[in-house]
């Protein structure tokens, strides 16, 4: 919840945003300007400071070649998330699961969640969510969310020899779903696009 508010302070320019948090929630690494506040009839609240990053990477459904992208916001209410960010930040990357023409993005406006003046780069990357969901498109797989934590919880090394084996040996996202083979993606997947 703070760092949603901190993304959106920084998005609207203001220098904090306040916001109530229980006290094991209060942050110890110095991040935060911690001042509680009285607010009337409300209790007390913290002052967070906003955060600007200075390059945001999303992943969305669709964008044309200018830049502009789109949601379908009714199967993906918590992109919210992903727009504080990409506004907050200096520089926009948006990673899409298919480039689509001017004209397909006209036609459904209201999916529209960010404008080409708002977006730095775009790049066409089908399954580029996976192993996470992308609604509307494929589900988690939660085999590789499973080993991905099971090698979290595991040694330090064991962790590099998994980031190896399943990121870092591969040349590019497209030798990755390769390896996954299309049974896996067809396992995960409920339907491959939203604007065709």
């Amino acid at each position: 919840m703070a760092a949603l508010a901190r993304f959106e302070a920084g998005a609207a320019g203001l220098p904090f945003a306040l916001v109530r948090l229980d006290p094991g929630e209060l942050p110890q690494d110095g991040v935060f300007a911690i001042e509680d506040i009285a607010v009337q009839g409300q209790g007390p609240v913290t002052a967070v400071r906003r955060l600007e990053p200075d390059v945001a990477l999303i992943h969305a459904h669709a964008a044309d070649i200018h830049g502009n992208v789109q949601m379908d916001l009714e199967a993906h209410a918590d992109f919210a998330r992903d727009l504080a960010l990409a506004r907050a930040s200096r520089h926009v990357i948006v990673s899409v699961e298919q480039i689509v023409s001017p004209q397909a993005i006209a036609k459904a406006p209201r999916n529209m969640v960010l404008a080409a003046t708002e977006v730095d780069c775009v790049v066409e990357a089908p399954y580029g969510a996976y192993p996470l969901a992308c609604e509307n498109r494929y589900d988690t797989d939660n085999h590789v969310i499973g080993s991905y934590a099971e090698a979290m919880s595991g040694t330090a090394d064991g962790f590099r020899t998994w980031l190896h084996h399943e990121v870092r040996s591969l040349d590019d996202h497209a030798a990755y779903l390769n390896r996954l083979g299309m049974r896996r993606l067809q396992a995960v997947t409920i339907r491959r696009s939203v604007y065709a």
